[in-house]
């Protein structure tokens, strides 16, 4: 049984006739907690019915399904944030692992270098950048 917050958030996600995507984003957050991952995915389906390409739900649900082992479900979504954000690790490594639990390793090592790429990229971009303390105190 969900504790009696998460059971208001979904009583106000279901009442609201305008479903709110950051509603849904903050109602499958609670219920990721709890490892309710079917309710999760529900939830995210129907309102990826209501906004198809909201990379967030997409995202989100991918996870989900990924830890029902719908691993082809979860593959679709990812490719699909992918489509919007190419560099988004989160779906990349998601696309990886979903891969892996397919047996498809090849497959699986091409998003994984891929990953591990831009990790690299972007910490070298980090330890570039150069902070400066200033020598006196603001006048």
């Amino acid at each position: 049984m969900h504790s009696q917050a998460v059971q208001k958030c979904l009583d106000a996600y279901n009442k609201s006739g305008n479903k709110d995507p950051k509603l849904a984003l903050q109602v499958t957050y609670y219920l990721f907690l709890l490892k309710d991952y079917k309710i999760c995915s529900v939830i995210l389906e129907n309102q990826l019915n209501l906004t198809p390409k909201h990379t967030g739900i997409l995202l989100n649900l991918g996870v989900a399904q990924a830890r029902l082992q719908k691993y082809e479900a979860a593959i679709k979504n990812y490719q699909q944030v992918l489509e919007a954000e190419p560099e988004n690790l989160v779906a990349l490594d998601g696309v990886t692992s979903a891969l892996s639990g397919l047996e498809r390793y090849d497959e699986a090592t091409h998003f994984g270098r891929r990953v591990l790429e831009l990790k690299d990229q972007r910490s070298k971009s980090l330890k570039s950048i150069s902070l400066q303390i200033p020598d006196s105190s603001p006048h």
